[in-house]
């Protein structure tokens, strides 16, 4: 096979491919893993524009300036696939070479945390399994958090939620694609404490497209008469569910059968059913009794009950029903179970005389079938189905922002490792002279800003609704240059801030609030208010672990108090019962204000490089030539020693750099390299 370039399986040219290499980009600080780039210019030939359909004038009608060319590139024999994108023309086409797959983090962008396949931590949501998992290092464990509820150090059963470990998502997330983690990053002690609490207002078994995949309003066609006189006992005929305008519907999954009158479960649920009857009744004497019948495989498992004793009730013809029976009830179900409504008007006395006037129809009698998908005591907690409503791609970047580091991803190892700035400069020991490959006849550029840097620099997290939260947590790196902007976001991470509660533990300290949960009344008249939370992330101490006193609801309904053990965790500020010497950080970027602390911020754990190379903005763009040995041992994450050399009107003394980029690099030719030094 001949060397060159083949589009659509044709040999179109002898090309040199120019390679760019990039790790951490300055930049750009939202990039999150090294990028390299393939370019280079295919000259203008007839047979070339035949090919792509003169594709370089401006008014062609072909699709191939707009889509993914298959490509082929054959260098001595060995033979790569790549897809080829044409970039522009000018006296030929330029292009670009990319992976003919879809990348790790463009397959990330489009899977949802709630899509891994986390069943391996699902688990029994009783206090048994609770207890069983305090102190654990991956997986779940349930963390002290306070979902505002907490009455006097008592929390109740309902708010003790799951935590997953950051790091086990991650691992699961990069299995699905055949990848694995690898690298100093995976025995951070931050990064191993790193978790992810439940936020969302109550927990679910289910998402809402499934539920609603299975819900049937449904009532009966036509109007039939209640005997007036004597008894009814029958199901009801329902039989009317396709009718979305009129809001009688049966979902996709086609669980109700109108021509039997049926609910059929098609896999096991929790079953919301709700029926409604009304009519007139009027008692002389004796009593009168009418209910509302769920039964399931033909058994009664629920019913709605009223009784009148006589004399009762008044009506004539037309007036409004004075009687409504409301049905409202769970049945809990398995797979082909088959549920009806069953009706019944009767006397309840041996004796007894009534009247009553009523009609099986749309205005007076209708059911509701719907499966429940919150999670109850006792039930499996399903962990993907409970995750926040996230991409992965979402949390790895998250990862990779908040610890200033960039991904390098090995597409032939099938590894992804995480390289944080701070390890780049501090790996010293590894510097690579550079100095004898510096091209001294070329001028290089020593610009004395770094784009788009500003005097104030931002890390963020994200904004909440409550406005007194304003800033919390977030940090600012300065930069005491006048020459650029005034202030600049570096980024915005997907997950917000957490302050502590107000509540107390004894001989624990304070509990992060996640507001789940709000509490009005008291006594007999106290209600509480749900809401969902935004996505967060705390940190867990897994060697501590603080027993709190849980209100244990029993199946008679009375109510235990329970000493539970919960794993200790915290956002910024330690309490007392976590502190460790491991464990001194928190995850505020700064510390927030008029709070005091002890614990490391993000910024000072992981943002010391960029701090410096910030003191003095600087970039040194100077002409290289590398020869192959060169380019190929070239480690972008070990610092540059450029000593003794000079570059054009430069004289480049003994300085250490972080290497940013190598611009265009071919084989026997000069390219360019971007330094920054610290």
């Amino acid at each position: 096979m001949q060397d060159g370039l083949y589009l659509y399986n044709t040999w179109v040219a002898q090309v040199e491919v120019a390679i760019t290499k990039q790790a951490n980009d300055l930049s750009n600080p939202t990039a999150i893993n090294s990028s390299y780039a393939n370019l280079f210019t295919l000259p203008d030939t007839q047979a070339i524009r035949s090919l792509l359909e003169n594709a370089e004038q401006v008014d062609a009608g072909g699709r191939d300036p707009y889509r993914l060319i298959p490509a082929k590139l054959v260098d001595e024999g060995e033979v790569s696939i790549w897809n080829a994108t044409l970039l522009s023309f000018q006296g030929g086409w330029k292009v670009s070479l990319t992976a003919p797959l879809k990348g790790l983090f463009e397959q990330l962008a489009d899977l949802k945390l709630g899509d891994l396949d986390l069943s391996r931590y699902d688990h029994p949501w009783t206090i048994p399994t609770i207890i069983s998992l305090a102190g654990k290092t991956e997986g779940c464990i349930y963390p002290a958090i306070d979902y505002g509820s907490i009455d006097n150090g008592v929390f109740a059963q309902d708010t003790l939620t799951p935590a997953i470990y950051a790091k086990s998502v991650i691992n699961a997330m990069l299995q699905r694609f055949g990848y694995r983690a690898v690298g100093d990053w995976q025995s951070d002690a931050l990064y191993n404490r790193l978790i992810i609490p439940f936020v969302e207002d109550e927990p679910v078994a289910h998402d809402l497209d499934w539920q609603q995949a299975r819900m049937a309003r449904v009532t009966v066609t036509g109007t039939t008469p209640i005997p007036p006189f004597g008894t009814f006992d029958g199901m009801l005929q329902f039989n009317r569910d396709a009718e979305p305008l009129t809001g009688w519907v049966d979902g996709k999954q086609n669980n109700f059968k109108a021509e039997s009158s049926r609910y059929v479960c098609d896999v096991a649920m929790r079953l919301h059913v709700m029926a409604f009857q009304q009519f007139s009744l009027q008692v002389d004497f004796g009593a009168v009794e009418a209910m509302l019948i769920v039964e399931k495989n033909g058994q009664n498992v629920a019913q709605e009950y009223v009784s009148h004793g006589g004399p009762w009730g008044s009506f004539t013809f037309g007036d409004v029903p004075n009687v409504i029976i409301t049905l409202d009830e769970h049945i809990d179900c398995k797979a082909g179970d088959q549920i009806q409504i069953r009706f019944i008007l009767r006397k309840q006395t041996t004796f007894a005389q009534f009247t009553h006037i009523g009609f099986i129809n749309e205005a007076n009698t209708w059911a509701f079938f719907q499966p429940d998908v919150a999670i109850k005591a006792g039930d499996t907690w399903l962990v993907s189905t409970n995750m926040p409503d996230l991409t992965c791609a979402e949390l790895l970047k998250s990862i990779a922002l908040m610890m200033s580091g960039t991904y390098e991803v090995n597409e032939v190892a099938r590894t992804i490792e995480l390289r944080t700035l701070d390890a780049v400069i501090a790996n010293e020991a590894n510097v690579q002279d550079l100095s004898h490959c510096i091209e001294e006849s070329a001028e290089p550029e020593n610009a004395v800003t770094i784009s788009p840097y500003g005097q104030k620099n931002l890390l963020k997290w994200k904004q909440q609704d409550d406005k007194t939260l304003l800033g919390w947590g977030d940090g600012v790196i300065t930069c005491g240059a006048q020459n650029i902007p005034l202030e600049t976001t570096l980024f915005e991470l997907p997950f917000s801030a957490v302050i502590s509660s107000s509540a107390t533990l004894a001989n624990y300290g304070s509990p992060p609030l996640i507001k789940t949960r709000a509490i009005s009344g008291s006594g007999a008249s106290v209600q509480v208010s749900r809401q969902a939370a935004p996505p967060c992330l705390l940190l867990a101490e897994p060697t501590r672990t603080v027993v709190v006193t849980v209100n244990v609801v029993n199946e008679d309904l009375s109510v235990t108090k329970t000493p539970v053990p919960l794993t200790g965790c915290w956002w910024h500020a330690r309490p007392e019962g976590v502190v460790t010497v491991a464990n001194a950080f928190g995850l505020g970027f700064d510390k927030p204000s008029s709070v005091y602390s002890r614990e490391q911020t993000m910024s000072q754990r992981y943002f010391n490089a960029l701090r410096r190379m910030l003191r003095r903005p600087r970039q040194l763009t100077p002409s290289v030539y590398f020869r192959p040995v060169d380019f190929a041992t070239l480690d972008l994450y070990a610092p540059v020693r450029l000593r003794a050399v000079r570059a054009g009107s430069l004289d480049l003394n003994d300085n250490f750099y972080y290497l940013s980029k190598v611009n265009n690099y071919v084989s026997g030719r000069t390219c360019t390299m971007v330094l920054v030094p610290y």
